[in-house]
């Protein structure tokens, strides 16, 4: 493993294999076959530049392989049907992000495999789905949209002492703020489209681990053909290069947020897993060194006032992804508003939403509680 800083790896990327430096950056090898060290190359299955960002990647979660996906779906698609066999078990937290939990609940059953849900923070009941048999175990580490902070050190050990492999998508909190191979995980997912890329321009996926379980992983996606496109992969790879630098703005911007939020009188509740009324505030501190820029609140007026409130937003943009470097908002189904805090001035985004709350007001005494 690279014993340089993540600064320093996100910066300096690995090249492609076989390619003299030199380059400041990496070229983009578009050909669907060429003539790799001497032996026939075919992209579906190996691609000089997509194997060099799927190394950075690597690099940065100090995992020893990693590989790319046409989607972050894709790629925890791959990751479930190798690592859980036909007739086996997968426990997976009941907090995922709705297109993970329609694979679980909706497709796995129709490719032989079982789904156990536990909630992500009773570690009593990953002991007893775990302990009854399963070959995996599948948690977000901060979940979207409920951001829930999972204690992936105690579900990791729980799960090996089980026999069990244990994946994490840490996709919103991305390896500056956790790396959960540090923490026992065997598997690191990420929705690359997000905070890895940072520029809203990419759909992609990553894994990353051990070299034994990622070529398992790979012989899945070999077979389904869930390959990223050179050119997607270049963009990715371009966009890491200011993750270190992405994030502490992302992290700064979400906290002060959080924090204005919290003490508007038009808000009725916030989450954000640094403050202290967040129901995982003890392990955010523990495990995480920054908090993302993700914030969930509830708006005074229930789920009208919210989407009236995201068509008052000016500065902040309604989308339904995050990670990008612009403010985004997003109703994820509930009376909550899901906002993915940019880097722009943390003032003007402040100004933004307190003047689509005034504006929205609902004239009505509120009472202020937590996010359930």
């Amino acid at each position: 493993m690279d014993a340089r800083s993540p600064a320093t790896l996100a910066v300096h990327p690995p090249e492609p294999s076989g390619v003299a430096g030199g380059g400041l950056c990496a070229p983009v090898y578009r050909s669907t076959a060429y003539d790799g060290a001497g032996e026939p190359g075919y992209s579906r299955l190996s691609n000089p530049g997509v194997d060099a960002v799927a190394a950075g990647v690597a690099e940065l979660e100090g995992a020893e392989a990693g590989l790319l996906f046409s989607s972050g779906t894709a790629a925890t698609t791959a990751v479930l049907l190798a690592l859980v066999p036909a007739g086996g078990t997968l426990v997976a937290a009941r907090e995922v992000c709705a297109d993970t939990a329609h694979l679980l609940d909706h497709e796995l059953s129709r490719l032989g495999r079982a789904v156990r849900s536990v909630p992500v923070e009773d570690l009593d009941a990953w002991r007893r789905a775990l302990a009854a048999g399963a070959s995996l175990a599948l948690v977000e580490s901060l979940s979207n949209p409920g951001l829930r902070v999972a204690d992936v050190a105690a579900v990791s050990e729980i799960a090996r002492s089980a026999g069990a492999v244990t994946a994490v998508d840490s996709t919103l909190a991305t390896p500056v703020n956790l790396r959960p191979l540090e923490h026992g995980a065997g598997l690191v997912l990420h929705s690359a489209s997000k905070y890895l890329n940072g520029h809203s321009d990419v759909i992609a996926g990553a894994v990353c681990g051990p070299g034994s379980l990622v070529a398992r992983v790979r012989r899945v996606q070999w077979a389904t053909g869930s390959c990223l496109d050179p050119g997607a992969a270049a963009l990715l790879g371009r966009g890491m290069r200011t993750l270190h630098l992405r994030m502490q703005a992302h992290n700064r911007n979400g906290l002060l947020v959080a924090r204005f939020l919290q003490g508007h009188p038009e808000v009725d509740s916030v989450r954000h897993p640094l403050l202290e009324s967040h129901p995982d505030a003890a392990v955010a501190r523990t495990l995480l060194r920054g908090g993302s820029g993700m914030v969930l609140l509830r708006p005074g007026g229930g789920a009208e006032r919210a989407r009236r409130l995201v068509g008052a937003l000016r500065l902040v943009r309604a989308a339904p992804t995050l990670g990008g470097l612009e403010t985004l908002a997003f109703l994820p189904g509930d009376d909550g508003l899901r906002l993915s805090v940019g880097v722009e001035d943390p003032d003007d985004i402040v100004a933004d939403l307190d003047r689509a709350l005034t504006s929205t007001a609902a004239h009505r005494p509120r009472r202020r509680e937590a996010i359930a």
